[in-house]
């Protein structure tokens, strides 16, 4: 099992871009939600898994719309629960899940909830610190096995979502990259997660288990750096998560489910929670229906 790395302070940190370790850079993710009552309790119908860029028509547009302003009423509850009101359970979030848990966060409706996002090893160095966290979602099992070694979870972690891994290239896919077979051309400057984040350790499982030998130009401290260099053009491809794909500038390759492994998001209340019964309500939140469609909507599976 992989060894956390140095530990980070909860508040005004974040890895900047993904999966990361103490290379972390940028300005802390921090958003709240407020009390919201879903209209049919984990009633909604689960829409095909897709990235949050592939709706179609006008029915998805109006969900927006309607969570874009739903969202506005509830900054204006959370300003009001600020002065005085119920005091937020604070989520750490592995940050290639940002996105979703903050619509997440949005959609439960017993409690604020306050996201901080980092990768997966800092979120375990701030739990080892005694950061002030209600819940943890990390982003494999490395991690969370870590924290059930540190014994300081009120129950056992649950998988609440799974992903997979897809090939990054430049958007026409220049250099006709149809597989990881491809990205052992020397030509190519294809880059990695270096295997001490989970999307690295994903990605050495697969080559390593389909035989394939590829030397990066360089191993990234985060899977959103790895996207990133591709966007930039400094990279011809790289190896992602296939919920990475649809966040622009980008064409995605896929990586038949026969090769690619399994990433599996753990969820878990902490022992030490202030709050343990809006923690735990937290963590079974994210199997309902409710929370799977949502998960859906950003290309997560169950």
């Amino acid at each position: 099992m992989a060894s956390p790395l140095g530990s980070e302070p909860l508040h005004r940190h974040c890895d900047g871009s993904g999966e990361g370790h103490g290379g972390c850079q940028g300005r802390a993710l921090q958003r709240r939600a407020a009390h919201r009552r879903s209209p049919h309790p984990g009633g909604r119908r689960r829409p095909r898994a897709r990235g949050r860029g592939d709706g179609h028509g006008g029915g998805q547009s109006h969900q927006r719309h309607d969570r874009a302003v739903r969202r506005l009423l509830l900054s204006l509850v959370v300003v009001l629960a600020g002065c005085g009101g119920e005091a937020p359970i604070i989520v750490g979030v592995a940050s290639s899940m940002a996105e979703a848990a903050d619509e997440l966060a949005s959609d439960f409706g017993q409690g604020p909830v306050e996201v901080s996002v980092a990768g997966s090893q800092i979120l375990v160095s701030q739990v080892r610190e005694g950061a002030p966290l209600d819940v943890v979602l990390t982003a494999d099992e490395a991690t969370a096995s870590e924290l059930v070694r540190l014994q300081v979870l009120a129950t056992d972690p649950i998988v609440f979502a799974t992903n997979r891994l897809a090939i990054a290239v430049a958007p026409g896919n220049p250099h006709a990259i149809s597989g990881i077979e491809d990205l052992a051309n020397p030509d190519l400057t294809v880059v990695l997660a270096a295997p001490q984040v989970p999307a690295g350790r994903y990605t050495a499982e697969m080559l390593e288990a389909a035989g394939v030998a590829v030397t990066p130009s360089s191993l990234e401290p985060s899977v959103r750096s790895v996207l990133a260099k591709v966007q930039l053009g400094e990279a011809d491809a790289g190896i992602v998560y296939r919920t990475d794909i649809s966040r622009g500038d980008v064409a995605g390759v896929e990586i038949p489910d026969t090769v690619s492994p399994v990433a599996e998001y753990y969820a878990a209340a902490l022992a030490t929670s202030a709050q343990p019964e809006t923690a735990a309500a937290f963590v079974a939140f994210l199997t309902t229906p409710a929370a799977r469609a949502l998960l859906a909507e950003f290309g997560f599976s169950p």
